[in-house]
């Protein structure tokens, strides 16, 4: 073999380890390789906000915080920087918030916890609504048990004065104070009477519309859990024949849009997920978005990081 032969087959050679090296996968998404010569991580990777559905009701500027946080934590992590965020670069990785059932889903899970902590707040007031309608009815009965007791106890007084001919001046003076009494404390328990009633009405409607508030909560509960399928993808990167992208579905709060924001560009970098509860790449949402040990052990693989 000649060695112009002999360069040709080692050319050949090259181009077919590249062509068998054009596809890979990680976490079961197709990923392009970079040169075969370029270390990874050499450069930052930059990243861009592309677009926001208006149905998350949340500002560009909101987003690009949680963003530029989760950019922070990356590079922080790595020493060095790995992600940039380049706003006008259209070669940037897109970042997308893509609002579909899973928001949706989301958004009613939340209005649903809404609405039942509204419910405990209004049930806890109508206890204490009915408490103050029974301690109020309490002494409406004592008042009226008193008030039946001196009439009677008048009335018989006057019926013996009358009965022995008629009363002095003194007894007649004293009777007609305890007439005039009795008359204001006649007026007195009517009033009485009449807010312990206003109370009562207040007390039913409060009860009824309580009642008619849980029945509603129950219904959307029941189509809530009839189209919840439980956990769903929250975000995803993606890298194949269509280009590379950052799409967002559904977040229920800024805090969780920042940890999917920083799992997906973890992604990015070339991280897999791992079974650390507590990592940013642990599959599913964690409470805190900070990196643990294997966060950075598998960054710095990813990166070739010393």
């Amino acid at each position: 073999m000649s060695k112009l032969a002999a360069l040709a087959t080692i050319l050949l050679g090259v181009i077919a380890l590249a062509a068998i090296g054009t596809t890979f996968y990680v976490n079961g998404v197709p990923q392009v390789p970079l040169s075969l010569f370029e270390k990874p991580c050499s450069t930052p990777l930059a990243v861009r906000i592309d677009t926001i559905d208006p149905k998350f009701n949340i500002s560009k500027a909101t987003v690009e915080n949680s963003l530029t946080l989760a950019i922070k934590i990356w590079n922080d992590g790595a020493g060095k920087a790995v992600l940039s965020y380049e706003p006008n670069n259209p070669k940037a990785i897109p970042i997308s918030l893509i609002y579909d059932t899973r928001q949706a889903t989301v958004t009613l899970g939340q209005s649903i916890d809404s609405t039942e902590a509204d419910q405990n707040s209004e049930r806890a007031a109508i206890e204490t609504l009915h408490d103050n309608y029974d301690a109020a009815g309490k002494a409406y009965n004592a008042a009226a048990d008193q008030f039946a007791s001196e009439s009677a106890s008048y009335e018989a007084e006057v019926k013996d004065v009358n009965a022995k001919g008629g009363a002095d001046p003194d007894t007649y003076a004293r009777l007609q104070a305890e007439r005039t009494r009795l008359n204001d404390a006649q007026t007195a328990l009517i009033a009485q009477g009449a807010q312990l009633k206003t109370l009562g009405d207040t007390l039913q409607k409060r009860v009824d519309s309580y009642n008619a508030s849980v029945s509603q909560i129950n219904s959307v509960v029941t189509s809530f859990n009839a189209h919840s399928s439980g956990d769903f993808e929250e975000g995803q990167y993606a890298r194949d024949s269509s280009g590379t992208r950052i799409s967002i579905y559904a977040y229920k709060s800024i805090g969780e849009l920042e940890h999917s924001l920083t799992h997906e560009m973890g992604h990015a970098l070339g991280l897999g997920h791992n079974s650390n509860p507590d990592s940013v790449m642990y599959p599913f949402t964690t409470p805190e978005t900070k990196l643990t040990a294997d966060d950075i052990a598998a960054l710095k693989t990813a990166c070739k990081l010393d």
